[in-house]
Order: C-alpha cells, then structure tokens, then sequence
C-alpha cells in the first residue's frame, strides 16, 4: 500500500461500481489534507440522496432540489480539481469511505481497482489558469452573481459562462477575472460551438478567446 494514502472511496454502485462501465468496483486514495472536501461530497451525496428517495415523492424543481443538487454538483468539482475525482463517471457513482488497509478483509468490496490521484501536468501551450473554478465561482459571488461550478470554466483570466440561453443563442459571455471591477460584467463573448463546455473542444475554444483578444 501507498503509505501516503490510508483513507479511500470505493465505488458501491453506479458507474464505476462492479456492473457499471467497469468489472471492477473502483477505489479512489486521497490525502488526509482531502478530507474535509471528501467529507463534504458524501454529506452532500447523502443529503440529496435522502430528499430524492423520500417516500412523498421529490419535485427536482423545487428550490430545495435545486440546492440539494448543486451543492453535491459543486462538491464533486471540488473533488476533480484535487484531482481525485477524474471524469464525470465519479460523480455519478455512490462512495463509501474506508481504509486502503481493510480493502482486503471486506468481500463486498471485492473485486476493486484502485485508481490514484491525477497528477495535474501543465500544458505550456495553455494558458495556466488565473485562478481554479470554485475560487471563480467565489469572484461572481462577490458581485452578486451565484453560479453552479458546472456552468463556469476558467481559461487563462477568462471566466466563461453558461447561461440558460447560451446553447439557443450560440453564445458564452466572457468575464475578465483579472479586472478590479466591483461588478460582473461580460468583457465579450464567444460562440457557445467554440467553447470548453462541448467535449474535446479546447483547440476550437483556444482560437476563439485569441480572437476576441485581439478585438480588445
């Protein structure tokens, strides 16, 4: 075992559980300096777990739905960028905490893989990030803007977000993080097609905030 990793998630249902996408359930070591955002997923898995399985049914319209949603949203953002949660698949996947040490002796645990960390390699032809989502997230919040991890990527000093109609309009605003303003206002924006919120689109997204870079 790793001795840097004694505490771990494993996969006991989902998609990365045994029957998911995989034969194996998957187990993901953390840090100890990881627990409190590893403890805040499974509370937040748990809680809207609960709401969604109440026996009355669940209106996942309602305002307590919708907090109960994006706080496990936000939660697993968390998670990927310390980089233990690598796709959206962990997400959708329910987690047990446990020991690396007691995998062994645990046969509903059994078969497993283990999965450690990413290692976050900068790419030197991408801008590194000015700041990470949830620190963006916190820079919106501070003008009076309150959005979900989910609808923000960060791309150089760019933040770029998804509104309700950026998939109808084709459009994306752009906000400059770097600016003092004490308002959140769009610099610009770009063509929703062009953005990192589409798959494997990082070259088409490179080009698009280069342009309208040179527009300034």
């Amino acid at each position: 075992m790793n001795k840097a990793f004694e505490l771990c998630l494993i996969a006991l249902s989902g998609d990365c559980a045994r029957g998911g996408i995989g034969e194996a359930n998957e187990v993901l070591p953390f840090k100890q300096e990881h627990y409190g955002i590893v403890k805040e997923y499974l509370e937040a898995q748990l809680a809207f777990s609960l709401h969604r399985l109440h026996p009355l049914g669940l209106d996942y319209a309602s305002p307590e739905a919708q907090a109960l949603y994006h706080r496990q949203i936000d939660a697993g953002m968390a998670l990927r960028e310390a980089g233990i949660f690598h796709h959206k698949y962990h997400n959708r996947t329910t987690w047990e905490l446990a020991y690396m040490d007691e995998l062994d002796d645990i046969q509903r645990y059994k078969p497993y893989v283990v999965v450690y960390p990413e290692v976050q390699v900068q790419d030197e032809t991408v801008d590194k990030p000015y700041c990470t989502i949830a620190e963006a997230k916190a820079w919106f919040g501070e003008r009076g803007m309150f959005l979900s991890t989910n609808n923000i990527k960060v791309r150089g000093r760019w933040a770029l977000v998804k509104e309700e109609w950026s998939i109808k309009d084709n459009e994306v605003d752009c906000y400059d993080l770097s600016t003092g303003s004490i308002y959140a206002e769009p610099w610009s924006d770009i063509k929703y097609t062009d953005s990192p919120f589409i798959p494997r689109n990082e070259e088409a997204t490179m080009k698009a905030i280069a342009k309208m870079e040179e527009e300034e």
